[in-house]
This record gives structure tokens, C-alpha cells and sequence, in this order.
């Protein structure tokens, strides 16, 4: 799977903010381009989402409210997502060390899809701001 858009016909996508390689730059909404920026991928076997060589995690401490970011990528349980499909063709993400007991998943913050709308960790709720698309390019 590489890039993800926001469903709705928002023409919204993932994008690491400014197209910047730093670790800690936030993940953030951005009209759909196909920048590398927006480039993301899943290997199953790792459970990570990279995009830029860089894995997509939540800052730390995960708490409810913690930001999407991106950070090399070092194994760590935070960088590991659980992949949720839900019936209408869109995923949720999870991280694998929180999946099961604390049941965060990456969210649109306060559910509004507008360019440089950051993401965060927000308790499941399986609501539309939880819903994401990925296609192949």
C-alpha cells in the first residue's frame, strides 16, 4: 500500500509536514499531491508505516492527544501499527504496543478535514476521523 487520503472526496492526504526528514516533524493533512512527503508504505512484516525512510509513530509519552510524527525508525513498539479494515474499504491504524490495552488509534483532530490538520491519539471510536484510504501509485 503507498499514500492514503482521508475518505469523503476531501482530497486530503497524509503528508509530512513541509516535506521535512527531521525526526519529531509532525504528520499532518495536505491537499493530495504524490509528493514524496505523502509516499507512504506498510510492510506487514515489520508493521511499520514509512514514508521519507522514516517510521510514522506517536510522540511519547502515548497519552490521548499525542501528535503523529515521523522518527527513524528503531523497532520500537510505538513504530509498530495494527492495520483494522472496516467494511466500507477504509483502515484504521493502531499501535501494536497500545492496541490491546489502551485502544488508541490515529486520528484526525476534533474529526475536521482541512489542509494542515495535524493527527493525534485518540481513544477507538471507529467514527469517520478514524478512517483512512490507501491506493497503489
Amino acid at each position: 500500500m503507498e499514500s492514503s487520503n482521508v475518505p469523503g472526496g476531501s482530497a486530503l492526504c497524509l503528508d509530512v509536514q513541509w516535506g521535512s526528514a527531521a525526526n519529531g516533524t509532525p504528520v499532518w493533512l495536505w491537499p493530495c499531491t504524490g509528493s514524496v512527503a505523502q509516499q507512504w508504505s506498510y510492510n506487514s512484516s515489520t508493521r511499520q508505516l514509512t514514508a521519507m525512510g522514516k517510521c510514522l509513530e506517536f510522540a511519547a509519552p502515548v497519552v490521548q492527544g499525542s501528535q503523529l510524527q515521523i522518527w527513524d525508525c528503531n523497532g520500537s513498539f510505538q513504530q509498530r501499527w495494527s492495520v483494522v479494515p472496516y467494511e466500507d474499504g477504509t483502515w484504521g491504524f493502531s499501535p501494536v504496543a497500545f492496541a490491546n490495552f489502551v485502544g488508541f488509534r490515529m486520528d484526525l483532530v476534533k474529526n475536521v478535514a482541512v489542509a494542515q490538520q495535524p493527527l493525534w491519539a485518540w481513544p477507538t471510536n471507529s467514527s469517520s476521523a478514524q478512517k483512512f484510504r490507501f491506493y497503489t501509485r
